[in-house]
């Protein structure tokens, strides 16, 4: 009975752990959309669009990119656990 106890917490935290990567997701795809839309606003001002006036909008990017990647790694090493 304790297996099943033990088996059943960790896939309600691995339910969490997936909700929690795809809300990092979707923020990650909203905020692809942003950068698209400010990209777009910047040529219709005839602003050049070059790396430096964006490091901002990278950084950021690349944050969440990272948050988003340590989430999925960590939900697979559950996974990975049971094949050994």
């Amino acid at each position: 009975m304790r297996a099943n106890k033990k088996l059943t917490d960790e896939i309600v935290a691995l339910k969490k752990q997936i909700r929690e990567a795809e809300r990092e997701n979707a923020s990650l795809v909203i905020w692809v959309e942003r950068i698209k839309q400010q990209i777009a606003a910047m040529k219709e001002s005839s602003v050049e669009v070059t790396i430096d006036n964006c490091a901002d909008m990278l950084e950021q990017g690349a944050e969440n990119i990272k948050n988003t990647g340590e989430a999925i790694n960590c939900i697979m090493s559950h996974f990975d656990r049971g094949k050994k």
